[in-house]
């Protein structure tokens, strides 16, 4: 069975848990989301179907606070 592809769709700005900027990048695959911060990846839970909702997402995983989306 073919793998579908990711496509970037852009990057949550933010502020980290230190007081550092932060970036993370959000990809589309099918109907799945997944975050990048550094090297770490995430694939989002299934109800995660929207940009807003990435945004906690990221919070929640990587304690990225006060993002706004900028798309590619």
């Amino acid at each position: 069975m073919a793998r579908t592809k990711e496509v970037l769709l852009g990057h949550l700005r933010g502020v980290g848990a230190d007081g550092a900027p932060a970036v993370i990048s959000v990809y589309k695959a099918g109907r799945d989301y997944r975050i990048t911060h550094g090297d770490a990846r995430h694939l989002c839970h299934p109800s995660v179907r929207s940009i807003e909702k990435t945004k906690a997402e990221a919070f929640l995983v990587f304690h990225v606070g006060e993002a706004s989306f900028e798309a590619v």
